[in-house]
């Protein structure tokens, strides 16, 4: 059964919770939906129950609620104000609850590692180090919060290492070469430049959860130098053939306009030196799209004090709004090139450092909090688990065997059998 609560802030969703969870921890394995029953002596529910927030102070909060009101229920009994609600949902009088929240509360504060509220993360990372074997890692691996940092030493590393690799260095090259001509500038000698730090900033935007889950794919691609000086290439050829278009249409406007005499009418001759200047963020698109319906829409009807006397002929309408329908057309693809263009090179860079930081975060026995999901991933295709009807584990794998560190694993971090406490109910099976 799933329970879902829609509530503001403050309204009492951590007093809500409190309760269930407490419901939960007092219930039996005998209970069924329509009749819970309280636990029995032997019974240790709360190993059992994960509790789930998103601020450590909601998991204190929470724990600190959780075991307030069961010693309330315990030990004083009248004085709880869930003592109403727990006699009506267990059909239970108070001294049945009395020793059942004793006794909860007992087991609770006995095996209190098995008391499982946590934030989100807490609980990832406790996944993380559970199976830290299967993500080379020893299961003391260190966290690394801010991605930048490393980032950023995995920079400074591979400019250290530029001299003895001719790949890493043609990269920085050309990328160098590319800012100074958009740029004018770059300081690549000082490693706290601004140069420097566009370069970090640049990879630490680039290695998104895209990424990750492609990296192999991309880093293999980006080994060859070559690859992407083709591809650079292939974006320029596009990017000048619809440059190359544009000005025969402008062209082809201009002398329409210079025969009949309507230059001066004309009110859309700074687009055409925008384009031909390139500053494409400085043209009003919507104007553009105006005249590319109703071409007569491009003309003054004075200028200066002269009245346009003659009308523009439906060759030159007709060139006007090819014009434009062409420029509004292959706007998105011409901007997409340009920016490929000035982070082309940074692609190159990008595959050499994202090497240098998984080096560095296998030498220093580290992982991302940005790889969390990438490792989770890596974890659930490799361990497929789930319980059969029988109330079995069962684990499907690419192989029968299976290591006995798993089944350590899953039996002391998610509560499956701890028969070091008398719990054997669940009797892990492998195939």
């Amino acid at each position: 059964m799933l329970s879902i609560y829609k509530a503001s802030a403050g309204s009492g969703k951590t007093y809500r919770l409190t309760i269930e969870y407490i419901k939960l921890a007092l219930q039996s394995e005998k209970s069924t939906e329509k009749k819970p029953v309280l636990c029995t002596p032997t019974e240790k529910n709360h190993i059992h129950i994960l509790a789930i927030t998103f601020t450590n102070k909601a998991t204190e909060e929470m724990k600190n609620r959780i075991v307030t009101e069961l010693s309330t229920l315990a030990f004083n009994t009248s004085e709880s104000k869930i003592l109403a609600e727990l006699k009506e949902f267990f059909q239970a009088d108070d001294t049945a609850l009395q020793k059942a929240a004793e006794k909860t509360l007992y087991d609770i504060l006995f095996l209190f590692t098995f008391f499982n509220v946590s934030t989100i993360d807490s609980f990832f990372q406790q996944v993380l180090r559970t199976f830290a074997a299967d993500i080379e890692r020893q299961d003391d691996f260190e966290t690394s919060v801010d991605d930048k940092i490393i980032v950023q030493k995995a920079v400074h590393s591979v400019l250290d290492k530029m001299s003895e690799n001719n790949t890493i260095s043609e990269w920085f090259k050309k990328y160098i070469f590319s800012e100074i001509s958009q740029n004018g500038d770059f300081n690549f000698f000082n490693k706290d430049s601004r140069s420097v730090g566009d370069i970090v900033n640049t990879i630490s935007t680039l290695m998104d959860e895209t990424f990750r889950a492609y990296s192999k794919l991309i880093v293999a691609y980006l080994e060859d130098p070559k690859r992407i000086i083709d591809f650079e290439e292939r974006v320029t050829n596009v990017q000048d053939a619809y440059l190359k278009k544009l000005e025969t249409l402008m062209q082809k406007v201009e002398n329409l306009l210079k025969f009949e005499n309507l230059n001066n009418f004309y009110k859309q001759n700074t687009f055409h030196n925008k384009i031909r200047d390139k500053n494409f963020s400085e043209i009003n698109k919507e104007s553009v799209t105006v005249f590319a319906e109703d071409s007569n829409k491009a003309f003054k009807k004075t200028t200066g004090g002269e009245k346009r006397i003659t009308e523009p002929s439906a060759e030159l309408l007709g060139a006007i709004s090819e014009l434009a329908k062409y420029y509004l057309s292959g706007l998105k693809m011409y901007n997409t090139c340009v920016a490929i263009r000035k982070s082309i090179y940074m692609l190159g860079i990008l595959g050499v450092v994202n090497r240098e930081i998984k080096d560095f975060c296998r030498d220093n026995e580290m992982i991302l909090v940005s790889d969390t999901n990438d490792f989770l991933r890596k974890i659930i295709r490799f361990h497929s688990v789930y319980l059969r009807k029988d109330g079995c584990l069962s684990q499907s794998l690419s192989y029968r065997r299976v290591s006995r560190y798993f089944q350590y694993a899953v039996e002391k971090h998610f509560s499956i059998a701890y028969r070091e406490y008398g719990f054997s109910k669940i009797q892990p099976y492998y195939r």
